[in-house]
């Protein structure tokens, strides 16, 4: 709830600071799943 409100907020207030975390968390999270995926199909 609060990730969602903070997500909200950047989006009516854009600060280019707090979008490139976003942006690089979006990608760090989709590699830890990409990661899991591979693991997963291996075994």
């Amino acid at each position: 709830m609060k990730l969602l409100k903070f997500l909200s907020y950047d989006i009516e207030m854009p600060n280019s600071g707090i979008l490139a975390w976003q942006i690089f968390g979006v990608l760090f999270i989709g590699l830890i799943i990409y990661l899991v995926l591979r693991r997963r199909k291996k075994s």
